[in-house]
């Protein structure tokens, strides 16, 4: 992984919700968007390991709400769609504060990682470049997905200013290694796995461990 970067939630996503037409424990059939394998296994985490609901089925379905939810009981919807979800006839829950309330930890949902003999040169500072412009521009990002997604532009730039995280710091890096144990420990990998991660500048300090 690329040190220091990263896009994670200290409290609440907003992006990555759990939508129910039932209540949690009546809830057996779970439509899911293939687009996000990490949301997919946390979710799985979240009804398996903390609400203890093991016989639930997930069925791999097209990103679209109305559909997911006609066939069946609940959808995990991410992204977009997400920010567009009406809550008042569902019961909705935030996968990034769930998985909070139950481990007092940040959730992170992507990281930029490349194999073990990649050499990126000067090409890895472009990621940090890209972070750094991003969050300068945020009043026009705003300004422009407002119009795309029907979004007030006040609610876009509190999502990425409040809602987002950007970085690989010490809370961020436990939450990452507790759900790689959780994942492990639920048979959704073969086995957990060190943090690793590419030296920048040719260093060879790493970022600190976190602690187990």
């Amino acid at each position: 992984m690329l040190p220091d970067i990263a896009i994670a939630s200290k409290r609440e996503a907003k992006s990555v919700l759990f939508v129910s037409k039932k209540p949690l424990t009546e809830v057996s059939s779970v439509a899911v968007d293939s687009s996000s394998r990490t949301s997919v296994a946390l979710l799985k985490i979240l009804l398996g390991k903390f609400y203890g609901l093991d016989s639930v089925t997930y069925h791999e379905t097209s990103p679209d709400p109305e559909q997911m939810l006609e066939f069946h009981d609940a959808a995990l919807i991410i992204g977009n769609p997400a920010l567009k979800v009406r809550r008042d006839s569902l019961h909705v829950y935030d996968l990034a504060a769930e998985w909070n309330r139950f481990t007092g930890l940040p959730f992170v949902f992507a990281v930029w990682a490349v194999r073990s003999a990649a050499d990126l040169g000067e090409q890895a500072q472009i990621f940090y470049q890209s972070r750094k412009q991003g969050l300068q521009e945020i009043d026009t990002i705003a300004s422009v997905y407002s119009k795309k997604l029907g979004v007030e532009a006040w609610e876009i730039r509190e999502y990425i200013r409040e809602n987002l995280n950007y970085s690989l710091d010490q809370e961020n890096l436990r939450g990452l290694q507790t759900f790689f144990d959780a994942a492990a420990e639920l048979g959704l990998t073969s086995s957990s796995r060190p943090l690793e991660f590419y030296p920048i500048d040719g260093s060879k300090n790493l970022p600190p461990q976190p602690d187990r």
